[in-house]
């Protein structure tokens, strides 16, 4: 963030996307009303990651905001889409015109001077283990004490999910601090900024929830996570263990079809030649 110069940024969504993909070997993933194989779906990703890497290392550098970069974000979201749903459009590879055009009118709305930091800029920070358990936790922005969650959604209203996303944030925070620290970062403000709307709307953490509420929720949540990650593990083994049984049992049918086959063919006559 250029405004920001001691910001911290986190590994993009995107380059997770990109990991998940190199891993999916032997799967097929639907596109359309096709499949397309990890190995021709890795190709655009990862080099939408890279590009806008090298573009956004010469914008934090003075560059100005270019046409490649707008465009290269639009494939980042398709990652990003990828990553979280497991879904994937055929606009990974063409990006369409009118989100083209939405995100530059975005861009243009953006008043960077409404976000301001003088010791913290967390820019899509994680949440350490707590992350993991949760099986996928990224807050967008942190500036020194204050959680700002952005939208970009067309309803320029407040829903029960985004205040109960804020607060899942605030109470992971207590337990597994935000951007991967030891302790927890001092979180008073939360905000939701609406891109659409060039609008910062912001709240005291006190007006919102209870201090004590807020604790004890945070240690269920917790317990709560810990609970079912060790209950996804104990399922994994048990399927593994099944699998592992399975693969055996179609190990030894294959063998002893293979030496009956052969028992067979020794047994066969062999075909004369003579006319």
């Amino acid at each position: 963030m250029r405004e920001i110069p001691f910001a911290t940024s986190y590994p993009w969504i995107a380059e997770r996307a990109c990991n998940k993909m190199a891993d999916s070997e032997g799967f097929m993933f639907p596109m359309g009303d096709s499949y397309e194989s990890p190995e021709d779906l890795w190709s655009p990703m990862g080099w939408a990651v890279y590009h806008a890497k090298r573009a956004v290392t010469r914008l934090v550098a003075g560059e100005k905001l270019t046409t490649r970069l707008a465009a290269l974000c639009l494939h980042l979201a398709e990652c990003d889409d990828f990553e979280r749903t497991g879904r994937i459009s055929e606009a990974i590879y063409h990006p369409s015109v009118r989100d083209f055009a939405d995100l530059r009118r975005i861009i243009a709305a953006t008043d960077l001077t409404l976000f301001k930091a003088t010791r913290t800029c967390l820019l899509n920070p994680e949440f350490g283990e707590g992350t993991r358990l949760i099986q996928g936790a990224d807050a967008d922005l942190l500036l020194d004490d204050f959680l700002i969650d952005v939208k970009t959604t067309n309803d320029f209203s407040l829903r029960s999910l985004d205040w109960h996303q804020l607060i899942g944030y605030v109470a992971l925070n207590q337990n597994f601090p935000i951007g991967g620290g030891t302790a927890p970062v001092a979180i008073n403000r939360i905000g939701i900024y609406f891109a659409r709307y060039n609008h910062l709307e912001t709240w005291p953490l006190s007006d919102v929830v209870d201090a004590g509420k807020l604790t004890a929720f945070a240690t269920w949540l917790m317990d709560y996570l810990i609970e079912q990650d060790a209950i996804r593990v104990a399922q994994a083994q048990e399927l593994e263990q099944e699998l592992a049984e399975y693969r055996d049992t179609e190990k030894a049918r294959r063998e002893r079809h293979q030496r009956k086959a052969k028992r067979v063919k020794k047994k066969a006559p062999k075909k004369s030649h003579k006319k």
